[in-house]
C-alpha cells in the first residue's frame, strides 16, 4: 500500500543512534558534518567496488581526493560535482582524474562529492577557488539526476530506497556507515515572484541534526515542500497537498491536470523537470559571470548513468535538449560522455546491456572511468593553454623534461 506523505516523512526520521555515529569523529563514517552543504567526505572503506571489492577513499588536507600522479607539481584544473567526478566505487588511483594526470603528465584535483547537485557542487567550488588551492581551469561535472538536487531540503525524503543501507541503530559495521544527504543549502523557487532565492540549511548546526530524530519537527518542517511531495507523486506516493502542487506547477509554466492519479503524476514531473533544469541555468549563469570576473576558464561535463547509456544505445536519446542550449548560450565548452558512448558503441557487435556491463557498477568501474578519461581527454588538450607536457610541440630534451617535472 502506498505510503501518504506525512507518514513518509515519519518514516523518514532518522534514530539517535544513526545521528550519534554520523557525528561521532572516531566512528568509521563514509561522511563528516558540514553546516552548509551538509557532509564532506572523509577517509574510509567501503565494500562497494568492482567483484565486490573494499574501495579505499582518501582525501588530502584541502579536502579533495588523494592525489597520486604528479601530485609534487602544481595543479591548473580543478574538478567538481557529485559520485560521478568523486568517482565512487573505484579505489584512489582508479579514478579518471588519475588515469588522465597520469597520461597527460600534470596532477588534477577531484573535489567531487557523492550526492551533491550542481547547486552545492557550485557553492564548494566557490569556497575552494577563493583559497589557496585556486586553479585557473576548472571543469563542473553535471549529472542526470544533479539538476533535481539543487532545489532538495533534505535529499534523504526522496530516496527511501536507500534508508535501508544504513542500520537504524547506528551498530558497527564491516565497512564505513553510509548515512549522509543531511538537510544543506539549496535553491529554492518562489513562485509569486518566480525567481530562485538561496536558502541555508535547516540543520546548520551538529546540535540541530537531532531535530531529525523528531517526528513531529520533520513533518511539520517539511509539510509545505512541493519539491519532496512532487517527488512522492512521481514514486506512487499519496496523500499529498494538490493545491500546492497546482499553484507551482502553474508559476513554471505547467498546465496542472489533476483530473487523475495519472494525470497528478505527468503534472508533478513536468513541473519537477522544469524547475530543476531552470535551477541549473540559474547557476551556470552565476557560474560564468563569476569566472569571467576571476579570470578563470569553465568547462561543463555531462555524466549519464547506465540507464541513460541504454536508452540511448536502444534509441531512445535522453540528451537534455533544454541543458544543451543553456550550454551553448553560455558558450561553454563540454564533453557529452553521453554522445561519446553512443559513438564508442559503434565499434563493438554485442547487445547494449553487454556494452553497459563493461563499464558500469552502478557507477564506472574502474574500465568505466579509464574510458570516460581518455574520451575527456582530446577535449582537455585543446583547451588547456598550453598544452600538457604530454602534447607539447615539438621534441624536448631529457634535461628540459626532467628540469620541468623536479
Amino acid at each position: 500500500m502506498s505510503l501518504s506523505y506525512t507518514d513518509l516523512c515519519r518514516q523518514a526520521t532518522l534514530t539517535r543512534a544513526m545521528v550519534d555515529r554520523f557525528l561521532d569523529e572516531s566512528a568509521h563514517n563514509y561522511a563528516a558534518f558540514d553546516p552548509v552543504l551538509g557532509y564532506r567526505l572523509r577517509d574510509c572503506i567501503v565494500r562497494d567496488g568492482v567483484d565486490g571489492a573494499n574501495v579505499v577513499y582518501r582525501y588530502e588536507a584541502g579536502g579533495e581526493r588523494k592525489r597520486i600522479a604528479y601530485a609534487d607539481r602544481p595543479c591548473r584544473l580543478n574538478t567538481y560535482g557529485d559520485s560521478f567526478t568523486q568517482c565512487h566505487q573505484v579505489s584512489d588511483g582508479e579514478t579518471w582524474q588519475e588515469v588522465l594526470a597520469a597520461h597527460l603528465g600534470e596532477p588534477i584535483r577531484n573535489y567531487g562529492v557523492g550526492g551533491y547537485g550542481v547547486y552545492q557542487a557550485y557553492r564548494r567550488l566557490l569556497g575552494v577557488e577563493e583559497g589557496s588551492q585556486a586553479a585557473p581551469y576548472l571543469l563542473l561535472n553535471i549529472f542526470s539526476d544533479d539538476h533535481l538536487r539543487n532545489l532538495l531540503r533534505w535529499r534523504w525524503l526522496v530516496i527511501p530506497g536507500y534508508w535501508g543501507v544504513v542500520p537504524r541503530d547506528g551498530g558497527d559495521l564491516a565497512v564505513a556507515s553510509m548515512l549522509h544527504a543531511n538537510p544543506w543549502a539549496h535553491l529554492a523557487y518562489d513562485p509569486e515572484a518566480q525567481v530562485f532565492v538561496e536558502r541555508p540549511s535547516v540543520c546548520p548546526t551538529r546540535a540541530s541534526l537531532t531535530n531529525l530524530c523528531d517526528a513531529d519537527w520533520v513533518v511539520a518542517t517539511f509539510r509545505d515542500d512541493w519539491v519532496a511531495q512532487a517527488v512522492h507523486i512521481t514514486q506512487g506516493g499519496t496523500g499529498y497537498d494538490v493545491a500546492l502542487l497546482a499553484r507551482y506547477a502553474e508559476a513554471l509554466g505547467v498546465e496542472p491536470r489533476l483530473e487523475d492519479e495519472e494525470a497528478v503524476r505527468e503534472t508533478a514531473t513536468r513541473a519537477l523537470r522544469r524547475c530543476a533544469l531552470a535551477s541549473t541555468r540559474w547557476i551556470l549563469e552565476r557560474l560564468v559571470a563569476w569566472a569571467d570576473e576571476h579570470g578563470r576558464r569553465l568547462m561543463v561535463a555531462l555524466s549519464y548513468g547506465e540507464g541513460d547509456v541504454l536508452a540511448a544505445l536502444e534509441g531512445r536519446p535522453l540528451a537534455d535538449r533544454a541543458l544543451l542550449a543553456t550550454l551553448d548560450a553560455l558558450g561553454l565548452p563540454r564533453f557529452d560522455s553521453l554522445a561519446a558512448h553512443v559513438e564508442d558503441y559503434q565499434a563493438f557487435a554485442i547487445p547494449p546491456q553487454a556494452y553497459v556491463r563493461r563499464y558500469y557498477i552502478g557507477h564506472y568501474s574502474p574500465t568505466g572511468n579509464h574510458y570516460v578519461a581518455h574520451a575527456l581527454k582530446p577535449d582537455l588538450v585543446r583547451w588547456l593553454d598550453p598544452p600538457p607536457l604530454a602534447y607539447r610541440a615539438g621534441s624536448a630534451s631529457l634535461t628540459e623534461i626532467t628540469g620541468e617535472l623536479a
